[in-house]
């Protein structure tokens, strides 16, 4: 950025390299010359940092703990807005697109027949006067868009479901990023009287993400006690043993070796299970090959 005298300047060459498409015309404005004075940049400055005080204040009163999700579960946890959370405070938000350019929508060609969307655009929160440019997307390999059949493979994804996903996560980025609600670490909630244990925790087992409910608990993927946790004392130890059987068979079919790992921690799981309840017998996986 070069500076001359009391006025700053945009380097031209700057901003086409860092710039993710073409500026509309009224965002150019905050890229011409402006007259600097220290002291009323930073007068403005402490000022735009009450103003977005205040905005997430007001923002967090609207919501609950359940509205976000914690990733970690140590002192470093973040904690991060949900959709429907998002979908509140939109209105709060008062999102404008510039020159009435709706962000554009991209179909990204995965390996293995997997796909995802990409939406990317500019908007404005009439709120706090902030511009951004931001992307949201969602792909078919996620395990929130996993359905199994009762052979325990996994059903082709609708593409409209991963499109509508992909929109709802590029408004709460658009949403959470105009009201300062990203990246929010527990003290954050606490100072807004928050219960943060209330949060829905996700962690990840095993080294691996498969089969992860929330608070991290292992979860049926298949069959009749689909979605119940392993530990879900309803599940019968037979269930158990024939989850066991079927996992255990699909961690030797060369043909589901990309679910390996996730099949290998599942099972594994299912061992510690049996384990716990001290059942004779517990679900063994045919063991000739479920733990390579």
């Amino acid at each position: 950025m070069a500076q001359h005298d009391d006025q700053e300047y945009v380097d031209p060459e700057v901003v086409t390299e860092n710039a993710p498409a073409t500026i509309p015309d009224d965002l150019k404005r905050y890229m011409q010359p402006a007259t600097f004075n220290r002291e009323q940049a930073m007068a403005r400055f402490e000022h735009q940092v009450e103003i977005m005080h205040a905005i997430r204040k007001a923002a967090l009163q609207a919501l609950n703990p359940k509205d976000f999700v914690r990733m970690g579960s140590d002192e470093s946890a973040m904690f991060y807005l949900q959709n429907y959370g998002a979908q509140r405070l939109k209105p709060m938000a008062e999102l404008r697109y510039p020159q009435g350019q709706q962000p554009k929508c991209e179909r990204v060609s995965l390996p293995d027949k997997q796909f995802g969307f990409i939406y990317t655009g500019y908007v404005a929160s009439m709120t706090t006067g902030s511009v951004d440019f931001v992307i949201g997307g969602r792909s078919s390999t996620e395990r929130f868009f996993d359905k199994f059949d009762d052979e325990g493979n996994r059903l082709p994804v609708n593409e409209l479901d991963v499109q509508k996903a992909a929109w709802a996560n590029w408004e709460n980025r658009a949403v959470s990023g105009a009201l300062g609600l990203r990246g929010l670490t527990a003290e954050d909630l606490k100072q807004h009287g928050f219960d943060v244990s209330r949060a829905r925790g996700v962690t990840f087992q095993g080294g691996g993400q498969g089969g992860a409910g929330a608070g991290g608990k292992l979860t049926i993927p298949f069959g009749k006690h689909k979605g119940k946790a392993l530990d879900d004392e309803s599940v019968p130890v037979d269930d158990l043993r024939w989850l066991a059987k079927t996992i255990g068979e699909s961690i030797r079919d060369p043909e589901k070796a990309k679910w390996k790992k996730r099949n290998e921690t599942l099972l594994s799981a299912i061992k510690a299970e049996g384990q716990r309840r001290n059942a004779p017998g517990e679900p063994a996986g045919d063991d000739e090959g479920g733990e390579s």
